[in-house]
């Protein structure tokens, strides 16, 4: 897909208080988010306290991972890359036509995953051996257990997906931001009841039907709420889900034509996942053969996921679902210079708390693994090896969250076919570098490896999406925006620094346990945002004041 070269003033032309609307915009979805990656994380402490670092663990986590990986391959790729795009144009047209243009959308969606739905709980066993194909013997029939309970969540997970995007396009943020909370307090409402219920830890071979069941439902339960909650929200914007048929007019020719590559970008991420899940797999087999009680296998790696991830949706996540929308308008009206001032602004924005996060994580790793997860069958030592993986995935952070900025560019000038081929380029950086270790590494060095390959792989995404946005938009900004990262870094580095040494003499005092653990990360968090603040400032970052201010102005008038 070619796209002309912007008018050189267009950028002239934006509002003077665009990045105030968008830091505003973005703080609002922030705090929402935040409080459901605590909830998220209390969802995850709760399962790990329950399952330990143990082969029942390994069965509901590679479970409850697939309906989302089956929907994001048969569809949910393709509603995130073409929705909010779509729906934006509909509505710029005619609002009215746009209503329907939904209607008929959320319609079409159910019926299609109501049926996929039906099917892969049928084909339950099928699925667990594509994704995890080297489970045998109880672990399997627990996993196939737990999969025909969790597949329903596919339905659910299309039609919040159609939601969020009508509420998104009309500018109504702050609800898919909040609902996940209810999701995750009813899993942790699960796992607490699981929890009285169970006498011990439970293992594949003594877990009974009835607790499978309570785990099963219980969790699927949570997309279940969290789909109810968003409809409040969406009557207050005005639409109203009606069913409608008359799918023709939906353009289902140019959604295909975009959601094909879109289906070929997630693939390609499922291949990665492939990849893990079974030579994570591969090691806990290792390790059970020798009877260690340590974990170096998938557990750990998913759960170091989970706590990497949290920077990255509370900041890039809410950086980049106000730009979509904005992106995508200034996209349909051909002003590109307007999209590359768009994606300028929501990088330096999304570092101003990336970058710390990633020093921070890479220097408090290990305390910050035992601070989460060192509790009931969750062991000090399995922690402390999940803390890290953490650190390692935290070195990737910030070319991660760059490339999912770099992403919506494509989404809004309504190309998928780039960015599909440039991601097969970078998950096979990560296939590659991830088998290699595997061949060569100890088993302790297995996960670790692959966690640093998944950043060398998003580091090779965001370098060969910058050069084509260059040449696509006639710039990126590039010059400002390397200037402004590098005096981030310049200024999170130090607090690092001092913050590692903090975390080595406080062990050394204190001891190594959980108390100790916890003390790190409160000495070191500040000593890193400290140092990041007052150096930001020296160095004259003015993005960091600009963020600061807003937050100030908003606690100030009560926002």
């Amino acid at each position: 897909m070619t796209v002309q070269d912007p008018p050189q003033d267009d950028t002239q032309a934006a509002p003077a208080d665009t990045t105030d609307s968008l830091v505003r915009s973005s703080a609002v979805m922030a705090a929402g988010t935040l409080v459901s990656r605590i909830t998220g994380f209390l969802r995850v402490m709760v399962i790990a306290a329950v399952l330990g670092s143990s082969p029942l663990s390994n069965a509901y986590n590679t479970a409850n991972n697939a309906p989302f990986s089956l929907y994001e391959l048969l569809l949910g790729g393709v509603l995130s890359a073409v929705l909010v795009p779509l729906l934006v144009r509909e509505n710029k047209r005619d609002r009215r036509e746009g209503d329907l243009y939904a209607q008929r959308l959320l319609t079409l969606v159910v019926l299609v995953l109501v049926g996929l739905t039906v099917l892969s709980v049928l084909g339950a066993p099928l699925i667990l051996d594509l994704i995890a194909n080297r489970m045998a013997g109880s672990q399997r029939e627990i996993a196939v257990a737990f999969l025909r309970y969790f597949l329903p969540q596919v339905l659910f997970l299309g039609i919040v997906a159609v939601v969020v995007a009508i509420l998104q396009s009309r500018r109504r943020f702050a609800a898919p931001m909040w609902a996940p909370v209810l999701n995750n307090l009813t899993v942790i409402a699960t796992g607490l009841l699981f929890m009285y219920v169970v006498d011990g830890q439970p293992t594949p071979d003594t877990i009974t039907a009835g607790e499978t069941m309570l785990l099963g439902l219980g969790t699927s339960a949570g997309i279940v709420v969290q789909t109810l909650a968003l409809l409040p929200s969406l009557l207050r914007a005005g639409f109203r889900p009606r069913p409608r048929l008359g799918f023709h007019r939906l353009g289902l020719g140019a959604i295909g034509r975009l959601g094909t590559w879109t289906i070929v970008y997630v693939t390609t991420n499922l291949a990665g996942l492939f990849v893990v899940t079974n030579i994570g797999g591969a090691v806990d087999r290792a390790l059970a053969a020798t009877h260690q009680s340590l974990n170096y296998g998938y557990t750990p790696y998913q759960n170091a996921f989970t706590v990497f991830s949290l920077p990255h949706a509370i900041v890039a996540v809410s950086v980049i679902t106000a730009l979509l929308p904005r992106m995508s308008s200034h996209a349909a009206d051909g002003r590109f210079g307007l999209v590359r001032s768009d994606l300028s602004t929501g990088i330096r924005l999304a570092a101003v708390l990336i970058v710390p996060a990633a020093v921070a994580l890479v220097a408090l790793g290990r305390p910050v693994g035992v601070t989460i997860f060192s509790l009931g069958f969750y062991s000090a030592d399995n922690a402390g090896y999940t803390g890290l993986v953490i650190a390692a995935f935290a070195f990737g952070l910030i070319p991660f969250s760059i490339f999912q900025l770099m992403l919506r560019v494509f989404y809004a000038l309504q190309d998928t076919r780039t960015p599909a081929l440039v991601n097969m380029l970078g998950t096979a950086v990560t296939i590659a570098l991830g088998i290699g270790c595997y061949l060569v590494l100890p088993h302790q060095g297995v996960m670790i490896s692959l966690a640093l390959a998944y950043g060398v792989g998003y580091l090779v995404n965001t370098l060969v999406a910058a050069a084509i946005l260059r040449r696509r938009l006639g710039g990126i900004d590039g010059r400002r925006v390397v200037g402004v990262l590098a005096r981030m870094v310049a200024a999170a580095v130090p607090g690092g620094v001092l913050a590692w040494l903090a975390t080595l003499g406080l062990t050394q005092l204190l001891g190594d346990g959980k108390t100790t653990a916890v003390i790190c990360v409160v000495v070191g968090g500040l000593l890193v945002l400290g140092s990041f603040l007052a150096l930001a400032r020296a160095l004259r970052v003015t993005e960091v004041a600009t963020l600061v201010s807003t937050f100030r102005g908003r606690r100030a008038s009560g926002g």
